[in-house]
């Protein structure tokens, strides 16, 4: 890894009182700096700035910029991103507010920025998209739950992939044969039961609900 680091704190009314952004890169002294950024394309704005400014990287040296997304239905693996995938972002915003918009927004910004690069979208739903039809469904009438996509989408799969294979490495065993309760805690939390029986990918118990009583607390609105 050349250099890794983190905009936090993006669109926060007030200058914040800790430093917000972070880069630390081979060879340079690590950046900790207070930054307000009123938005997720100033944000990204600033890191494309490190990159030029600090590290020297030309903007079309740049080949493939990665997109982390929260909701993407039925996509079960990370996809080069078109008209047609910014499409389906922007209508996932329906049952992710507070994630796929700005998801969005990075992509576009990205897309001016670095215009020689290729976008990619890894969907946080991907992983689970392998629940079995009965454990994703709610005793809903079948209109009404295709209609508004009404179902467990289950989130947090990028993670979920990770921990998998890690466990599956420590283990000493092949990632589908291993069984495991996993938890994501935080301000937004899920579980997951990753489970041979149900292939490599995931089932079971994630925030990913519409019924309040089936759900995690988290620290901020469900999505």
């Amino acid at each position: 890894m050349v250099c890794n680091g983190i905009c936090e704190r993006v669109g926060q009314r007030d200058t914040p009182t800790a430093p917000n952004f972070h880069a630390q890169a081979a060879g340079h002294s690590p950046v900790d700096n207070v930054e307000p950024f009123d938005d997720h394309v100033a944000a990204l704005k600033r890191v494309e700035r490190y990159l030029t400014s600090d590290l020297g990287v030309r903007p079309e040296q740049v080949v493939a910029v990665g997109h982390r997304v929260v909701m993407g239905r039925d996509h079960d693996a990370a996809v080069l991103v078109d008209a047609e995938v910014k499409r389906e972002i922007e209508e996932g915003a329906v049952l992710a507010p507070l994630h796929n918009p700005p998801n969005l927004l990075g992509i576009e910004a990205a897309e001016v920025m670095f215009p020689a690069a290729k976008q990619v979208a890894v969907f946080d739903t991907a992983f689970h998209t392998a629940m079995p039809l009965y454990n994703k469904s709610y005793a809903l009438p079948k209109r009404l739950a295709e209609k508004y996509g009404i179902r467990k989408y289950g989130f947090h799969g990028t993670s979920y992939t990770w921990l998998t294979e890690q466990a599956a490495l420590r283990l000493g065993k092949d990632v589908g044969d291993v069984n495991l309760i996993l938890m994501h805690l935080g301000a937004g939390a899920s579980m997951c039961v990753s489970s041979m029986y149900f292939s490599r990918r995931a089932l079971a118990l994630t925030r990913a609900s519409f019924i309040v009583c089936q759900v995690l607390c988290a620290g901020r609105e469900m999505s």
